[in-house]
C-alpha cells in the first residue's frame, strides 16, 4: 500500500552477475519455495568462487534481503556474510562525487543517473511491465534486464577505477577492504612505514606521564586579524602543501629534534621576548609585536652561536632539528607527497571534468 519494499518480505525471482573476465551468471526461480531456495544456493556457490562482491546499494538492500530470505527458507549460509569482501559501489560513488555533483551534472546516485553521466548517456533497460509481470510473461526480457544492470556496474567500475583504487590504497597501507575507513588506513599505513624505516614507536604514556603532558604549553602560530575595508589590487598566494612542506623541509620530528640545542634556544627566545625596563617588572612581548627584521636578526645570531657548523635546521622558534637523521614523520609525509605527485602526473592530459581525472583527483585528495 505504501510502495515500499520490505527487506525479506517477498520471494526472490532471479539474480544476475558478471565478473571481470566477462563471464555472465543468471539464475531464475520457478516461483516455488524450492525454486527460490535453489537460486539462492546458486548465488552462494558462485559468490564463494570469487574474491570480491560489488553491487549498487547492495549494502543497504541486496545483501540484507538475500540474508533475510535465506533465514526464512532455512538455508544456512555459514559465515558467508561475515567473511565475504564486499563493496557497495553506490556508497563509494556517493562519497567520491557528492561534493562535485553540480560540476559534472550529476543529479543523484541511482544507477541509471550515474551511468547516464559517466557512460555517455547510457541507461538501464527500459521496461513497461513490472518485475513480476516480466517474470511471468517475458522471461527473456527479465533476463536481459538483470544482466544489463550487472554489465553496467562492471563497465562503470572499469571506467571510474573504483575497486582498483581501493585495492591500491589497501596495498600501500596494509589495510583490508572490509576495514576501509580513514582511521584504519592511517593506522595501518603508519605501522607499515614504521617497520619499513626501522623506527620504533613510543609506548602509550601511562597516567602519570599523561598528567605531566597536560602542564606543557606550546606556542601556536600567529594569525593576524584582518583590517576591514575594500582593497584594490588584491593578490592571493596559495602556498603549495604549506604544512606538509614545512614538516619535510625542516625535518620536524621528535626523533630528529636536538634537545640540547633546542633547550638553549628556547631560553634565548624567552629572553628575546622579555622586555626589561629599570624600575619596572619584566613583561613579555607577543610574537606579532616583533618586527620581522628584528626577529630575523635574532635567529641569525642564535644560529651562529648555537650551531656554527650547521649540523641542524633552525626553526623560527629557535628550535633545532638534526640534518643527519631523517625524522619519521618527515619521511612519512614525504612519501605521501610523492604519492600525490604521482597521481597528479597520471591526471595530466585528461579533461579536467572527466570521470578519470576526478577520480584521480579524489585519490590524491585522500592522500592529502
Amino acid at each position: 500500500t505504501n510502495n515500499r519494499i520490505d527487506i525479506g518480505n517477498d520471494r526472490i525471482l532471479s539474480w544476475a552477475g558478471v565478473n571481470k573476465t566477462g563471464e555472465t551468471f543468471y539464475f531464475v526461480s520457478d516461483g516455488t519455495e524450492e525454486g527460490e531456495r535453489q537460486i539462492l544456493k546458486d548465488f552462494l556457490n558462485v559468490a564463494n568462487k570469487h574474491d570480491l562482491l560489488c553491487g549498487w546499494n547492495s549494502g543497504g538492500f541486496d545483501l540484507p534481503y538475500i540474508q533475510a530470505r535465506l533465514l526464512k527458507l532455512g538455508v544456512n549460509p555459514g559465515d558467508f556474510f561475515k567473511r565475504k569482501l564486499h563493496i557497495d559501489m553506490m556508497q563509494r560513488c556517493a562519497r567520491i562525487y557528492s561534493y562535485n555533483m553540480f560540476n559534472i551534472g550529476l543529479r543523484g546516485f541511482s544507477l541509471n543517473e550515474v551511468v547516464r553521466v559517466f557512460l555517455n548517456g547510457e541507461s538501464k533497460l527500459e521496461h513497461e511491465m513490472g518485475i513480476t509481470e516480466m517474470w511471468q510473461k517475458a522471461p527473456e526480457q527479465l533476463k536481459e534486464y538483470n544482466i544489463k544492470d550487472a554489465d553496467l556496474l562492471l563497465r562503470l567500475d572499469k571506467k571510474l577505477m573504483v575497486t582498483d583504487l581501493m585495492i591500491k590504497e589497501c596495498v600501500w597501507t596494509g589495510a583490508f577492504l572490509d576495514r576501509f575507513y580513514i582511521g584504519e588506513l592511517l593506522d595501518n599505513y603508519i605501522l607499515r612505514r614504521t617497520r619499513e624505516l626501522g623506527f620504533f614507536q613510543h609506548e602509550r604514556p601511562d597516567r602519570d606521564q599523561s598528567a605531566a603532558y597536560e602542564d606543557i604549553n606550546i606556542r601556536g602560530g600567529y594569525v593576524m586579524p584582518p583590517i576591514r575595508g575594500v582593497y584594490d589590487g588584491v593578490r592571493v598566494c596559495d602556498f603549495k602543501s604549506l604544512y606538509p612542506s614545512i614538516m619535510v623541509g625542516f625535518n620536524l620530528g621528535r626523533d630528529s629534534l636536538d634537545k640540547e640545542l633546542s633547550d638553549k634556544g628556547f631560553i634565548a627566545l624567552d629572553n628575546f621576548l622579555t622586555v626589561r625596563e629599570e624600575g619596572k617588572p619584566a613583561t613579555k612581548r607577543k610574537v606579532e609585536e616583533v618586527e620581522f627584521e628584528e626577529w630575523r636578526a635574532f635567529l641569525i645570531e642564535e644560529k651562529k652561536r648555537l650551531d656554527p657548523d650547521d649540523t641542524c635546521i633552525q626553526a623560527a622558534n629557535n628550535t633545532y632539528y638534526r640534518r643527519d637523521k631523517i625524522s619519521f614523520v618527515g619521511a612519512l609525509v614525504k612519501h605521501l607527497l610523492d604519492l600525490r605527485a604521482d597521481w597528479k602526473r597520471q591526471a595530466k592530459g585528461l579533461p579536467k571534468d572527466s570521470p578519470e581525472a576526478i577520480n584521480i583527483d579524489q585519490s590524491q585528495g585522500i592522500v592529502k
